[in-house]
């Protein structure tokens, strides 16, 4: 896994715990660890990671908490940038 950093524009090396279930892709029902935070979410209503990728950039499913940190984070990245 890879997580980008919104402030240097750079991917940094992200591991989770080898005991989470974090697949790129599931039954709808499937029950999954949360790529960014290890919660317990459905597949089927889990968000795809802006941030946490494989290699070739597909996100990973995290939870909508996760998701809304993701973007808080991008937000003060991108204005910060500005």
């Amino acid at each position: 896994m890879k997580k980008w950093n919104f402030i240097t524009h750079k991917y940094e090396n992200y591991s989770v715990p080898s005991n989470w279930h974090t697949p790129l892709i599931a039954e709808m029902d499937e029950i999954i660890n949360c790529a960014g935070c290890g919660k317990e979410i459905v597949y089927g209503y889990s968000y795809v990671s802006m941030a946490i990728h494989n290699e070739i950039g597909f996100g990973y499913p995290i939870c909508e908490s996760c998701m809304r940190k993701e973007l808080e984070t991008r937000r003060k990245a991108e204005k910060d940038a500005n």
